[in-house]
């Protein structure tokens, strides 16, 4: 898979929201905006989190957010190799990321069927585990964030064209800068366009644009406002390799990732739409108040297959589901921060009120089952259905959450710190009959959500940490693949103790954190039923490490050691069962060299090893089917040189270099599933900046 290894970073890449593990060049010491926790060194956050810029995404170029965190081990894939409907799915520490733990600019959106489009984004952020107190509900695998593109301060004109195997072409316009009296008014503006015929065969057609505006009102009042839209749909979308209906007791040898199992009748539809306004005012001396209001809302129609798979020999029957959604989110958000002393003590108060209200509207939603064929000698299937793009679709469900936070973080002395921390939570879900349009359940909780860490900081260079934090999310509906389908599920409580320790020097930086982290446990079980039961348990240590050696060789390493496994469980089987989706040993060691005779020349490797993961645990055969452990390398290229007076980048990449077969776990809403894993592929990209 792709990485995005450490390089420079430009000016306009500082802009983080959440703490970062340091990559290399970067300079972190800029005190960023931190959400709920409000501006401060990177280093000095009690959580582990990883940030990749807008020049790190362009030179991964990744089909799937997956590829961005290629370097990092403790992120795996748990989604589609690309070009499916959950291709955007990915796992953290051995637990899985819903599309509701999605943000843009910190605000959640579902994204089930879309992805979101990266040709839009200034920064990808990733907190890793629970994050209740930062955003509210969630599940606590953790959050990525993507930090859109905002107005330059000089001005910015950028060409990309993009290239990925089997013929998938992109092309992209970046500008940016300000005019007006003093400069007062700012803009950004993106556009962007792919279209052509995957690895995978699936047939891609997407366009979108984003404009970021802001109005400097005064020197201490900013007004902003931003939207982006994407329409996006592949043909011959991948489907997911479901086992709920599997009868062996070991997996069948996985087959190449460029073999089609897709009927030219499935489809996936997407349409983004992002809109928000904002003002930021620094009313006095060390305090400011942040406000920002708008909606994001989700369109997809998505006809898509689900292979159940039967036997070793690789058959299946195949399962069509004829599927419209239409997700809406509402939001609206206050944030004040302040500086103040009390004696000799210094606080950093931050303190807020959320408004979250999402609104689900489906349609069709059928199922048809169909006899299948065979993995290694595939014949799709022929299916009739209602093509068109809209369809009728009615109310389902709403979440409704409304919050209050505060945090404060008191500086004891030079070395010591304590960040304390709540959000109290109230949360209503309703669910309607699709039939009566009448409400057929209802389920209201409330919840404090606290986080506590103490920070030692002995030198300028190190920051020793440990931190309590806990999450609560969201039950929600059972869906129609379920023999319970309707059933309003309880919130689920998650608990995340950590103890960590972040270097940051000018050649090197380094991260070490151990953590468990309990939730309450959801699965299907044989007879298809969608459960609560018990807990879940994640003690892992977690390490990563990059230097600069010389004037050309960077060097990374990153590795997860984890022990996950059921606990408290009523079905007395899986107590002490690794739980789907986690591997115990995952490792990456990433390295690049500038060559000395081309100068703007490097060139980077990336050997990624994952072990044995778990996709099903099979109570009644006594047996938890695993994929088999998998070594990918990938090999790249940057070059950066001049051209016409100006700045052109060229990056190239070839992932799976040595074209390994093997199975992705997950591709579903559940985990107990697989999907072929992505064969060799290239891909190509150059950027020109005129100015």
């Amino acid at each position: 898979m792709p990485t995005a290894l450490a390089q420079q970073a430009t000016g306009d890449s500082q802009a983080l929201d959440l703490d970062a593990v340091k990559v290399i060049g970067a300079d972190t010491r800029t005190p960023p905006a931190l959400g709920v926790l409000g501006a401060r060194a990177l280093k000095d956050t009690p959580y582990s989190i990883s940030a990749l810029t807008r020049e790190q995404i362009e030179k991964a170029n990744p089909a799937i957010v997956a590829d961005l965190f290629a370097a990092d081990a403790s992120v795996s894939n748990n989604g589609q190799s690309g070009y499916g409907l959950f291709s955007d799915r990915i796992s953290v520490r051995g637990l899985s990321i819903s599309g509701s733990n999605n943000l843009v600019n910190g605000v959640r959106y579902y994204s089930w069927g879309s992805e979101m489009p990266l040709e839009a984004v200034e920064q990808v952020q990733l907190l890793k585990g629970s994050g209740g107190f930062l955003y509210g509900f969630g599940a606590p695998g953790g959050i990525i964030n993507f930090v859109t593109k905002k107005p330059t301060d000089q001005p910015l004109l950028g060409v990309r064209l993009g290239y990925e195997s089997d013929g998938i072409f992109s092309e992209q316009v970046d500008a940016g800068g300000r005019f007006g009296p003093d400069n007062r008014f700012g803009y950004r503006v993106n556009a962007w366009h792919k279209e052509g015929t995957s690895f995978n065969d699936s047939e891609v057609n997407g366009s979108g644009a984003a404009l970021a505006l802001d109005f400097r009102a005064t020197t201490s009042l900013l007004l902003s406002t931003e939207l982006l839209y994407q329409d996006r749909r592949t043909d011959s979308t991948a489907p997911a390799i479901a086992l709920n209906n599997y009868r062996d007791n070991v997996l069948p040898a996985p087959v190449r990732g460029t073999t089609k199992l897709s009927s030219d009748d499935a489809y996936t539809d997407s349409r983004f739409t992002s809109f928000n306004i904002g003002a930021n005012w620094q009313f006095t001396a060390g305090w400011s108040l942040d406000l920002r209001a708008g909606t994001v809302e989700n369109d997809y129609r998505y006809p898509y297959e689900r292979l159940l798979l039967l036997n070793q020999a690789g058959d299946y029957n195949n399962r069509l589901f004829d599927g419209s959604n239409v997700s809406g989110y509402d939001f609206a958000r206050a944030i004040v921060e302040g500086r103040f002393q009390t004696g000799q003590v210094y606080h950093q108060l931050v303190a807020g009120l959320d408004f979250q209200d999402l609104q689900d509207r489906y349609g069709l939603n059928t199922i048809i089952l169909k006899p299948g064929s065979n993995l290694n000698n595939p014949v799709t299937t022929r299916w009739d259905y209602d093509r068109s793009r809209g369809v009728q679709t009615w109310r389902t469900n709403r979440m409704l959450e409304r919050s209050i936070f505060l945090s404060d973080t008191i500086d004891l002395s030079t070395h010591w710190s304590v960040l304390a921390g709540i959000r109290h939570s109230d949360d209503k879900e309703e669910t309607w009959d699709k039939g009566s349009n009448l409400v057929s359940g209802t389920y209201s909780t409330t919840a404090n959500t606290p986080t506590l860490a103490v920070l030692y900081r002995p030198n300028e260079v190190a920051t020793l940490y440990g931190s309590y934090i806990e999450s609560l999310e969201g039950g929600g509906t059972v869906g129609d693949d379920y023999t319970n389908a309707g059933q309003q599920l309880d919130a689920l409580v998650s608990k995340q103790y950590e103890v960590g320790a972040k270097w940051e020097a000018s050649r090197w930086d380094a991260n070490v954190a151990a953590f468990r982290l309990d939730r309450g446990a959801a699965y299907v079980t044989e007879d298809n039923t969608y459960t609560q039961d018990g807990i879940t348990r994640y003690d892992g240590i977690e390490a990563a490490a990059n230097v600069r050696l010389g004037d050309a060789w960077r060097v990374g390493a990153s590795a997860v050691l984890l022990d996950a496994r059921y606990e408290d469980n009523s079905n007395a089987w899986l107590i002490g069962r690794q739980p789907e989706g986690a591997a115990r040993r995952t490792a990456a060691l990433n390295a690049s060299y500038d060559i000395q005779a081309v100068p703007g020349l490097s060139v980077r490797a990336l050997v990624r090893y994952q072990g044995p993961t778990s996709v099903y645990n099979v109570a009644s055969r006594g047996v938890t089917l695993y994929t088999p452990a998998v070594t990918l390398t990938t090999l790249g290229a940057d070059y950066a040189t001049g051209l016409g007076g100006r700045r052109i980048v060229f990056h190239g990449q070839v992932d799976n270099l040595f074209d390994r077969e093997y199975w992705s776990p997950g591709a579903s809403v559940t985990t107990n599933a697989l999907s072929p894993g992505r064969s060799r592929t290239f891909t190509l990209s150059a950027r020109y900046d005129f100015y």
